[in-house]
């Protein structure tokens, strides 16, 4: 009697196909398709029909903005997404409104994507993620929320990827492997300074 169906976001036979289910703050962050033409975008929920909500249409049509990542933040989520409006797919971040749903950050400025990925809470109030700004090649950003919060921590100098891959929150920071001059893939950790 305790396992419900929470809701039939896209009624009848159809799926919305439901994933990257993430809880935070007292809701169910996730992305889902409800047939109404939104595509696959954010949705949140606490748990019952009524309160299971499409958060925004962040691509407006049916393409979906192409959302992953999702990534609990605090109170909030944390995401990689496509607006549409210029800016490719660049992190972004939801409290849980339409109008606290918002990118953080243009990473690599213009129409061409940072693609951020990896996305790793290591506190309440800082983030980590990895991202092509276009210049620097694939590093790792750290970031609070902000676009001024949002910095490179470039491990490769020069156009060179240091391609983190294998984060984990730890130390008060992250760890990772990474490649850098010399030194080929070791392990590394930080804690969102350059230092």
């Amino acid at each position: 009697p305790g396992t419900v169906l929470v809701s039939d976001i896209r009624p009848g036979a159809s799926s919305s196909n439901p994933d990257q289910l993430t809880s935070t703050g007292g809701f169910l962050y996730f992305r889902a398709n409800d047939g109404g033409g939104a595509g696959l975008e954010l949705w949140r929920s606490n748990g019952n029909a009524a309160g299971t909500v499409l958060v925004r249409d962040i691509l407006a049509g049916a393409t979906g903005s192409g959302l992953t990542g999702l990534t609990a933040f605090g109170n909030s989520v944390v995401f990689a997404a496509n607006d549409g409006l210029g800016a490719g797919i660049e992190p972004w971040i939801s409290d849980g409104t339409t109008s606290g749903t918002r990118i953080v950050a243009d990473v690599r400025l213009g129409t061409t994507s940072s693609s951020p990925a990896q996305f790793v809470t290591a506190s309440p109030s800082r983030f980590f993620f990895v991202a092509n700004d276009g210049t620097n090649g694939t590093e790792l950003f750290t970031s609070d929320g902000t676009s001024g919060g949002t910095a490179l921590l470039d491990i490769y100098p020069g156009s060179t990827s240091s391609s983190p891959q294998d984060m984990i929150a730890a130390f008060g920071g992250v760890v990772f492997e990474a490649n850098a001059p010399g030194l080929g893939r070791e392990p590394w950790r930080s804690n969102g300074t350059t230092g």
